[in-house]
């Protein structure tokens, strides 16, 4: 998932799972947020020079 701004991740990521999310200000796990033993998870924040 791509956002110019937040993410907000309440999901599961699978033992077989590849999450890879991208936003400019925040990435927030909330309560629910699970990676199951197997399962890739990768957050970044890009921030973007004027």
């Amino acid at each position: 998932r791509k956002a110019s701004s937040v993410i907000n991740a309440s999901n599961k990521v699978t033992a077989t799972g590849n999450v890879s999310y991208q936003a400019g200000n925040s990435i927030v796990l909330t309560p629910g947020f699970v990676v199951e033993s197997g399962g890739v998870f990768k957050a970044e924040i890009h921030v973007c020079g004027n």
